[in-house]
Protein backbone atom coordinates (compact mmCIF):
# COMPACT_ATOMS: atom_id res chain seq x y z
CA UNK A 1 0.00 0.00 0.00
CA UNK A 2 1.66 3.76 -0.75
CA UNK A 3 2.58 5.33 2.17
CA UNK A 4 2.24 9.51 2.07
CA UNK A 5 4.59 10.36 5.03
CA UNK A 6 8.09 10.09 5.74
CA UNK A 7 8.76 11.65 9.38
CA UNK A 8 12.28 11.86 9.81
CA UNK A 9 15.55 13.41 8.22
CA UNK A 10 15.82 12.91 4.64
CA UNK A 11 12.58 13.75 2.89
CA UNK A 12 12.43 11.71 -0.06
CA UNK A 13 9.31 11.64 -2.69
CA UNK A 14 8.94 10.04 -5.60
CA UNK A 15 6.92 12.00 -8.46
CA UNK A 16 6.24 10.97 -12.43
CA UNK A 17 4.60 14.15 -13.56
CA UNK A 18 2.00 13.82 -17.19
CA UNK A 19 -0.22 16.66 -18.28
CA UNK A 20 0.64 18.07 -14.88
CA UNK A 21 2.96 20.22 -17.03
CA UNK A 22 2.44 21.13 -20.40
CA UNK A 23 5.53 19.36 -23.12
CA UNK A 24 8.03 21.24 -24.03
CA UNK A 25 8.28 23.32 -20.43
CA UNK A 26 11.47 24.11 -18.93
CA UNK A 27 10.28 24.34 -15.29
CA UNK A 28 7.86 22.77 -13.29
CA UNK A 29 5.96 23.47 -10.47
CA UNK A 30 5.77 21.36 -7.26
CA UNK A 31 3.48 21.75 -3.76
CA UNK A 32 4.34 20.15 -0.95
CA UNK A 33 3.06 20.57 2.67
CA UNK A 34 5.96 20.30 5.77
CA UNK A 35 4.66 19.90 8.75
CA UNK A 36 6.60 20.14 12.21
CA UNK A 37 5.32 20.14 15.92
CA UNK A 38 3.78 23.27 15.76
CA UNK A 39 2.10 23.05 11.83
CA UNK A 40 3.00 23.97 8.69
CA UNK A 41 6.58 24.47 8.51
CA UNK A 42 6.41 28.74 7.18
CA UNK A 43 9.86 29.43 6.54
CA UNK A 44 11.58 27.28 4.35
CA UNK A 45 14.19 29.65 1.65
CA UNK A 46 15.34 28.33 -1.63
CA UNK A 47 18.51 26.81 -0.14
CA UNK A 48 16.52 24.54 2.47
CA UNK A 49 15.21 22.26 -0.38
CA UNK A 50 17.43 19.68 -2.27
CA UNK A 51 15.37 18.47 -5.54
CA UNK A 52 16.86 15.92 -8.29
CA UNK A 53 15.16 15.60 -11.69
CA UNK A 54 15.34 12.51 -13.35
CA UNK A 55 18.58 11.61 -10.74
CA UNK A 56 20.32 15.24 -11.50
CA UNK A 57 20.07 18.16 -9.27
CA UNK A 58 17.54 20.62 -10.06
CA UNK A 59 17.36 24.27 -8.65
CA UNK A 60 14.58 25.88 -7.64
CA UNK A 61 13.86 29.47 -9.38
CA UNK A 62 11.74 30.52 -6.82
CA UNK A 63 8.88 29.69 -4.12
CA UNK A 64 5.80 30.54 -3.53
CA UNK A 65 5.19 30.56 0.75
CA UNK A 66 2.05 29.40 2.41
CA UNK A 67 0.79 32.57 3.66
CA UNK A 68 0.65 33.38 -0.11
CA UNK A 69 -1.09 30.76 -1.11
CA UNK A 70 -3.62 30.79 1.34
CA UNK A 71 -4.98 34.36 0.05
CA UNK A 72 -6.17 32.79 -2.76
CA UNK A 73 -9.89 31.86 -3.49
CA UNK A 74 -9.49 27.79 -3.32
CA UNK A 75 -12.01 25.51 -5.02
CA UNK A 76 -13.52 22.42 -2.97
CA UNK A 77 -14.76 19.41 -4.26
CA UNK A 78 -16.90 17.03 -2.31
CA UNK A 79 -17.83 13.50 -4.22
CA UNK A 80 -20.06 11.21 -2.36
CA UNK A 81 -19.56 7.96 -3.36
CA UNK A 82 -22.54 5.59 -1.80
CA UNK A 83 -22.84 5.03 2.31
CA UNK A 84 -24.24 2.35 3.55
CA UNK A 85 -25.07 3.37 7.12
CA UNK A 86 -27.71 6.11 8.09
CA UNK A 87 -25.80 7.41 10.72
CA UNK A 88 -22.67 7.65 8.49
CA UNK A 89 -24.71 9.32 5.94
CA UNK A 90 -25.27 12.32 7.79
CA UNK A 91 -22.23 12.41 9.55
CA UNK A 92 -20.24 12.63 6.34
CA UNK A 93 -23.32 15.65 5.45
CA UNK A 94 -22.53 17.35 9.09
CA UNK A 95 -18.71 17.02 8.70
CA UNK A 96 -18.62 18.59 5.05
CA UNK A 97 -21.25 21.62 6.57
CA UNK A 98 -18.96 21.98 9.51
CA UNK A 99 -16.19 23.14 7.24
CA UNK A 100 -18.16 24.92 4.80
CA UNK A 101 -18.82 27.26 7.55
CA UNK A 102 -14.76 28.19 8.07
CA UNK A 103 -14.41 28.76 4.37
CA UNK A 104 -13.72 32.61 3.76
CA UNK A 105 -15.81 34.09 0.67
CA UNK A 106 -13.41 33.62 -1.57
CA UNK A 107 -14.29 29.90 -1.78
CA UNK A 108 -15.58 28.11 -4.16
CA UNK A 109 -17.96 24.22 -3.86
CA UNK A 110 -18.46 21.70 -5.87
CA UNK A 111 -20.97 18.79 -4.44
CA UNK A 112 -21.03 15.53 -6.97
CA UNK A 113 -23.03 12.61 -5.85
CA UNK A 114 -22.56 9.25 -7.37
CA UNK A 115 -26.07 8.32 -7.93
CA UNK A 116 -27.60 5.66 -10.66
CA UNK A 117 -27.31 8.12 -13.32
CA UNK A 118 -23.47 8.40 -12.89
CA UNK A 119 -21.77 10.99 -10.95
CA UNK A 120 -24.33 14.20 -10.90
CA UNK A 121 -23.49 17.75 -9.90
CA UNK A 122 -25.94 18.84 -7.13
CA UNK A 123 -24.09 22.09 -7.29
CA UNK A 124 -24.51 24.11 -10.23
CA UNK A 125 -20.82 23.61 -10.98
CA UNK A 126 -18.26 25.25 -8.86
CA UNK A 127 -19.92 28.48 -6.72
CA UNK A 128 -19.23 30.67 -3.67
CA UNK A 129 -22.97 31.43 -2.75
CA UNK A 130 -23.92 29.22 0.46
CA UNK A 131 -27.64 29.34 -0.71
CA UNK A 132 -26.02 27.08 -3.13
CA UNK A 133 -24.40 24.60 -1.02
CA UNK A 134 -27.43 24.29 1.39
CA UNK A 135 -29.04 23.07 -1.40
CA UNK A 136 -26.97 20.87 -2.72
CA UNK A 137 -26.32 19.25 1.12
CA UNK A 138 -30.04 18.59 1.12
CA UNK A 139 -30.69 17.06 -1.51
CA UNK A 140 -27.35 14.80 -0.24
CA UNK A 141 -29.33 13.92 2.57
CA UNK A 142 -32.37 12.46 0.59
CA UNK A 143 -30.53 11.09 -2.55
CA UNK A 144 -27.39 9.90 -1.20
CA UNK A 145 -27.74 5.89 -2.12
CA UNK A 146 -26.40 3.59 0.67
CA UNK A 147 -24.85 0.82 -2.35
CA UNK A 148 -23.80 1.51 -6.06
CA UNK A 149 -26.47 0.69 -8.48
CA UNK A 150 -26.52 0.90 -12.43
CA UNK A 151 -23.73 1.06 -14.48
CA UNK A 152 -23.70 4.90 -16.74
CA UNK A 153 -21.13 5.53 -18.98
CA UNK A 154 -18.11 7.36 -17.48
CA UNK A 155 -17.92 10.56 -19.16
CA UNK A 156 -18.50 13.39 -17.31
CA UNK A 157 -19.02 16.89 -18.33
CA UNK A 158 -18.30 19.72 -15.89
CA UNK A 159 -21.13 22.26 -15.19
CA UNK A 160 -19.95 25.98 -15.78
CA UNK A 161 -19.99 28.33 -12.97
CA UNK A 162 -23.11 30.07 -12.15
CA UNK A 163 -23.35 33.71 -13.90
CA UNK A 164 -23.81 36.68 -11.09
CA UNK A 165 -22.25 35.63 -8.54
CA UNK A 166 -21.78 37.69 -5.37
CA UNK A 167 -20.87 37.43 -1.84
CA UNK A 168 -23.32 36.37 0.94
CA UNK A 169 -23.44 35.32 4.14
CA UNK A 170 -23.00 31.56 5.80
CA UNK A 171 -26.49 31.54 7.61
CA UNK A 172 -28.22 28.85 5.25
CA UNK A 173 -25.20 26.68 5.91
CA UNK A 174 -25.90 27.39 9.65
CA UNK A 175 -28.93 27.04 9.78
CA UNK A 176 -28.57 23.69 7.99
CA UNK A 177 -26.57 22.56 10.69
CA UNK A 178 -29.02 23.54 13.48
CA UNK A 179 -31.90 21.61 11.81
CA UNK A 180 -29.86 18.17 11.40
CA UNK A 181 -28.63 18.43 15.00
CA UNK A 182 -29.51 16.00 16.68
CA UNK A 183 -32.25 14.67 14.09
CA UNK A 184 -32.10 10.69 13.31
CA UNK A 185 -31.77 9.56 9.82
CA UNK A 186 -34.19 6.99 8.74
CA UNK A 187 -33.05 3.98 6.68
CA UNK A 188 -33.44 4.20 3.16
CA UNK A 189 -34.69 1.64 1.01
CA UNK A 190 -31.51 0.25 -0.19
CA UNK A 191 -29.51 0.24 3.47
CA UNK A 192 -28.84 -3.62 4.27
CA UNK A 193 -31.34 -4.55 6.60
CA UNK A 194 -29.11 -6.73 8.90
CA UNK A 195 -25.32 -6.74 10.23
CA UNK A 196 -23.42 -9.52 8.06
CA UNK A 197 -20.63 -11.75 9.95
CA UNK A 198 -18.29 -10.49 7.54
CA UNK A 199 -17.72 -8.81 4.41
CA UNK A 200 -16.87 -11.97 2.79
CA UNK A 201 -19.87 -13.49 2.99
CA UNK A 202 -21.97 -10.64 1.79
CA UNK A 203 -21.48 -11.59 -1.78
CA UNK A 204 -21.78 -14.29 -3.78
CA UNK A 205 -19.28 -15.77 -6.58
CA UNK A 206 -22.17 -15.16 -8.77
CA UNK A 207 -22.53 -12.12 -7.63
CA UNK A 208 -18.87 -10.86 -7.90
CA UNK A 209 -18.52 -10.08 -11.95
CA UNK A 210 -21.46 -7.70 -11.65
CA UNK A 211 -19.74 -5.78 -8.54
CA UNK A 212 -16.44 -5.92 -10.34
CA UNK A 213 -17.67 -4.17 -13.97
CA UNK A 214 -19.34 -1.36 -11.63
CA UNK A 215 -16.51 -0.98 -9.43
CA UNK A 216 -14.03 -0.56 -12.69
CA UNK A 217 -16.84 1.60 -14.27
CA UNK A 218 -17.64 3.94 -11.36
CA UNK A 219 -13.29 4.26 -10.85
CA UNK A 220 -13.30 5.41 -14.25
CA UNK A 221 -16.01 7.86 -14.32
CA UNK A 222 -13.56 9.52 -11.30
CA UNK A 223 -10.49 9.81 -13.92
CA UNK A 224 -12.55 11.51 -16.42
CA UNK A 225 -14.35 13.60 -13.41
CA UNK A 226 -10.79 14.33 -12.71
CA UNK A 227 -9.54 15.47 -16.11
CA UNK A 228 -12.56 17.85 -16.25
CA UNK A 229 -11.67 19.61 -12.96
CA UNK A 230 -7.78 19.77 -14.20
CA UNK A 231 -9.27 21.51 -17.17
CA UNK A 232 -10.94 24.13 -14.74
CA UNK A 233 -8.55 27.28 -13.16
CA UNK A 234 -7.92 27.24 -9.98
CA UNK A 235 -6.61 25.19 -6.97
CA UNK A 236 -8.50 22.20 -6.53
CA UNK A 237 -8.98 20.23 -3.40
CA UNK A 238 -11.00 16.53 -3.65
CA UNK A 239 -12.14 15.09 -0.79
CA UNK A 240 -14.08 11.80 -1.39
CA UNK A 241 -16.72 9.68 0.91
CA UNK A 242 -17.02 6.07 0.31
CA UNK A 243 -18.71 3.34 2.56
CA UNK A 244 -19.84 0.83 -0.04
CA UNK A 245 -19.03 -2.29 -2.32
CA UNK A 246 -15.73 -0.11 -3.93
CA UNK A 247 -14.37 -0.37 -0.21
CA UNK A 248 -15.83 -4.15 0.46
CA UNK A 249 -13.53 -5.57 -2.58
CA UNK A 250 -10.43 -3.71 -1.76
CA UNK A 251 -10.68 -5.02 1.77
CA UNK A 252 -7.46 -6.93 2.67
CA UNK A 253 -9.99 -9.28 3.80
CA UNK A 254 -10.90 -10.33 -0.06
CA UNK A 255 -7.07 -11.20 -0.42
CA UNK A 256 -7.19 -13.79 3.03
CA UNK A 257 -10.42 -15.31 1.41
CA UNK A 258 -9.18 -15.70 -2.21
CA UNK A 259 -6.20 -17.97 -0.43
CA UNK A 260 -8.41 -19.85 2.01
CA UNK A 261 -10.61 -21.35 -1.11
CA UNK A 262 -10.34 -23.89 -2.98
CA UNK A 263 -6.72 -24.34 -5.02
CA UNK A 264 -6.20 -24.89 -8.26
CA UNK A 265 -6.87 -22.70 -11.63
CA UNK A 266 -8.61 -24.32 -14.36
CA UNK A 267 -10.98 -27.18 -14.08
CA UNK A 268 -9.61 -29.89 -17.22
CA UNK A 269 -12.14 -31.59 -19.47
CA UNK A 270 -13.47 -34.84 -18.18
CA UNK A 271 -13.32 -33.35 -14.18
CA UNK A 272 -16.58 -31.26 -12.82
CA UNK A 273 -16.44 -30.78 -17.09
CA UNK A 274 -19.38 -27.54 -17.20
CA UNK A 275 -19.01 -26.84 -20.87
CA UNK A 276 -17.47 -29.48 -23.46
CA UNK A 277 -14.57 -29.44 -24.60
CA UNK A 278 -13.57 -26.57 -23.11
CA UNK A 279 -11.63 -25.67 -19.84
CA UNK A 280 -13.17 -23.15 -17.28
CA UNK A 281 -12.45 -21.22 -14.55
CA UNK A 282 -12.88 -21.96 -11.24
CA UNK A 283 -14.10 -20.02 -8.51
CA UNK A 284 -11.11 -19.13 -6.76
CA UNK A 285 -9.31 -18.10 -10.06
CA UNK A 286 -12.94 -16.03 -11.12
CA UNK A 287 -12.31 -14.32 -7.61
CA UNK A 288 -8.57 -13.42 -8.14
CA UNK A 289 -8.98 -12.62 -11.67
CA UNK A 290 -11.79 -9.95 -10.03
CA UNK A 291 -9.94 -8.70 -7.15
CA UNK A 292 -7.31 -7.95 -9.70
CA UNK A 293 -9.78 -5.83 -12.12
CA UNK A 294 -10.50 -3.91 -9.29
CA UNK A 295 -7.20 -3.27 -7.97
CA UNK A 296 -6.22 -2.09 -11.27
CA UNK A 297 -8.75 0.48 -12.18
CA UNK A 298 -7.63 1.91 -8.29
CA UNK A 299 -4.31 2.23 -9.54
CA UNK A 300 -5.49 3.32 -12.91
CA UNK A 301 -7.30 6.34 -10.73
CA UNK A 302 -4.20 6.90 -8.14
CA UNK A 303 -2.04 7.49 -11.39
CA UNK A 304 -4.23 9.96 -13.36
CA UNK A 305 -4.52 12.45 -10.17
CA UNK A 306 -1.03 12.33 -9.75
CA UNK A 307 -0.27 13.22 -12.94
CA UNK A 308 -2.87 15.76 -13.48
CA UNK A 309 -1.78 17.43 -10.04
CA UNK A 310 -4.81 17.05 -8.26
CA UNK A 311 -5.11 16.65 -4.65
CA UNK A 312 -7.61 13.59 -3.60
CA UNK A 313 -8.39 13.20 0.34
CA UNK A 314 -10.51 10.29 1.77
CA UNK A 315 -13.06 9.83 4.44
CA UNK A 316 -13.99 5.74 4.47
CA UNK A 317 -13.29 2.41 6.38
CA UNK A 318 -13.95 2.23 10.12
CA UNK A 319 -11.62 -0.31 11.01
CA UNK A 320 -8.46 0.30 13.05
CA UNK A 321 -5.91 -1.03 9.79
CA UNK A 322 -8.68 -0.28 6.63
CA UNK A 323 -9.26 3.55 5.34
CA UNK A 324 -11.44 2.49 2.30
CA UNK A 325 -10.67 2.33 -1.13
CA UNK A 326 -9.77 5.49 -1.86
CA UNK A 327 -6.74 5.87 0.57
CA UNK A 328 -4.41 4.89 -1.80
CA UNK A 329 -5.48 7.32 -4.10
CA UNK A 330 -5.35 9.85 -0.99
CA UNK A 331 -2.09 9.04 -0.06
CA UNK A 332 -0.60 8.94 -3.77
CA UNK A 333 -1.71 12.66 -4.58
CA UNK A 334 -0.48 13.99 -0.96
CA UNK A 335 -3.53 13.67 0.72
CA UNK A 336 -4.55 12.96 3.95
CA UNK A 337 -7.20 9.61 5.53
CA UNK A 338 -9.79 10.17 7.69
CA UNK A 339 -11.88 7.52 9.17
CA UNK A 340 -16.06 7.48 9.44
CA UNK A 341 -15.75 7.96 12.85
CA UNK A 342 -17.32 10.62 15.82
CA UNK A 343 -14.19 12.53 15.49
CA UNK A 344 -14.73 13.01 11.87
CA UNK A 345 -16.46 16.83 12.26
CA UNK A 346 -13.78 17.94 13.88
CA UNK A 347 -11.01 16.60 12.47
CA UNK A 348 -11.60 17.69 9.24
CA UNK A 349 -12.47 21.20 9.44
CA UNK A 350 -9.00 21.60 11.68
CA UNK A 351 -7.06 19.52 8.79
CA UNK A 352 -8.23 20.02 5.72
CA UNK A 353 -7.18 24.35 5.85
CA UNK A 354 -3.66 23.06 5.91
CA UNK A 355 -3.59 22.22 2.11
CA UNK A 356 -4.64 25.50 1.04
CA UNK A 357 -1.54 26.85 2.42
CA UNK A 358 1.48 25.03 0.91
CA UNK A 359 4.41 25.76 -0.87
CA UNK A 360 4.79 26.07 -4.43
CA UNK A 361 8.14 25.43 -5.87
CA UNK A 362 9.29 26.46 -9.02
CA UNK A 363 12.10 24.13 -10.81
CA UNK A 364 13.93 24.10 -14.05
CA UNK A 365 14.32 20.91 -15.54
CA UNK A 366 17.99 19.55 -15.86
CA UNK A 367 19.72 19.35 -19.36
CA UNK A 368 18.66 16.17 -21.28
CA UNK A 369 15.87 16.09 -18.20
CA UNK A 370 12.29 15.50 -20.03
CA UNK A 371 9.21 15.20 -18.96
CA UNK A 372 7.29 13.04 -17.32
CA UNK A 373 10.15 12.72 -14.64
CA UNK A 374 10.97 11.20 -11.38
CA UNK A 375 11.48 13.86 -8.73
CA UNK A 376 13.39 13.49 -5.43
CA UNK A 377 12.29 16.00 -3.35
CA UNK A 378 14.99 16.10 0.02
CA UNK A 379 15.26 18.55 3.47
CA UNK A 380 18.13 19.12 5.42
CA UNK A 381 15.61 19.99 8.30
CA UNK A 382 14.62 17.30 11.14
CA UNK A 383 11.64 16.17 12.68
CA UNK A 384 9.33 17.06 9.47
CA UNK A 385 6.64 15.05 8.50
CA UNK A 386 6.09 15.78 4.12
CA UNK A 387 2.79 15.76 2.30
CA UNK A 388 3.39 15.25 -1.55
CA UNK A 389 2.22 13.44 -4.56
CA UNK A 390 3.84 10.46 -6.12
CA UNK A 391 3.53 7.72 -8.00
CA UNK A 392 5.12 4.45 -9.51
Amino acid sequence: MFFQQLSAYPLALFLCLGTSSAEGQTNLRIKALPLGDRGVIEDFSPGDWKIKLGGKNANVISQRLPKDLGKEGQNWVFVFMPVRDPEMRQLAVQSVATFMVTLPATDSVLVVVRTEKGLECFTPGFTTRPVLWEKALVRVLEELPARLAGNPEPAFSLPAPPTGEKEEGIEPIQQFLAKIAGRKMERSTDDVTSKWSSIVDSYSIESLGGYAKTIATTLESMERFSEALARSPGEKHILVFSRNEIDDLANPAWARKVTQMSSGGYTKKGVNEVMAGRDVLNSKLQTEMMIRDVTLARISLSNKLTQLGLTMHSVGGGGANYFGAFAEAAVATGGYQYRFDTDLVARLSQLLPLWATRYELEVALPSGVSQPTKIQVETTRKNVRMYAPFSN
